[in-house]
């Protein structure tokens, strides 16, 4: 029996979630209702990179040992069922490394400087919870396409980075909207959000694969409905 990996289990349980959610309407009862356009800033935190590289003695695993700093985006959507909303995701987040770790034999903190920033396009579904007041908790996720950059210095070119590598990215999130005036919203959430099996080339072309490229984000947006 072929093995299922943890990216493709991982994929096939966050597609199960979105079809859990999705209300179970009839498409002559789909419409797009109540568009919106907005952004959102928010702080990242528990940033997490690592990777394995070959070397002639052995196998050596490399902690990017990132630190959260700040994420942006802009988001395109529309209500298509009474519970539930499509979205569109455009966003850019960046994180600081100012040391790697190294570890084969031995392991070693390696000085850096330098970031590890990401682009993410991703297609998301919330299902909002009614409540007796204009206060609407929703859960979902999204899956899409994410790029990250790795621009690291270090003393060490095999731990140096000016290198990208891209694919299939999933988040899961959660939180909380309520109106502002006619048509805005305030839009308050935690994501968190992984893409898997990327690969980075150092600068004495050391490759390191199955980099799981993973994060999380508290956020604050504002949507204009039209």
């Amino acid at each position: 029996m072929k093995k299922i990996t943890k990216p493709k289990m991982r994929t096939y349980q966050l597609l199960t979630l979105l079809a859990v959610l999705l209300p179970s309407v009839s498409s002559a009862e789909m419409a797009f209702t109540d568009m919106y356009v907005g952004g959102f800033a928010g702080t990242v935190f528990g940033v997490d990179a690592e990777g394995e590289g070959a070397f002639p003695l052995g196998p050596v695993s490399l902690d990017f040992d990132p630190d959260g700093q700040y994420a942006l985006g802009l988001v395109f959507g529309a209500r298509v069922a009474p519970n539930f909303r499509a979205e569109v995701e455009l966003s850019y987040s960046n994180s600081d490394v100012d040391k790697t770790t190294v570890a084969g034999t031995v392991s070693n903190d390696i000085d850096a400087d330098g970031d590890l920033s990401s682009t993410s396009l991703l297609i998301n579904g919330w299902y909002e919870f009614e409540t007796k007041s204009s206060w609407r908790p929703y859960v979902g996720g999204g899956i899409g396409y994410t790029k990250v950059d790795a621009d690291i210095d270090t003393a060490p070119s095999f731990s140096t980075f000016n290198d990208s590598d891209g694919g299939f990215s999933y988040q899961i999130g959660f939180g909380v909207t309520f109106p502002v005036g006619q048509s805005g919203t305030i839009d308050i959430g935690y994501r968190y959000r992984e893409t898997p099996n990327l690969k980075l080339v150092s600068a004495n072309d050391t490759a390191f694969d199955d980099i799981d490229f993973k994060s999380q984000t508290l956020q604050i947006g504002y949507n204009f409905r039209f």
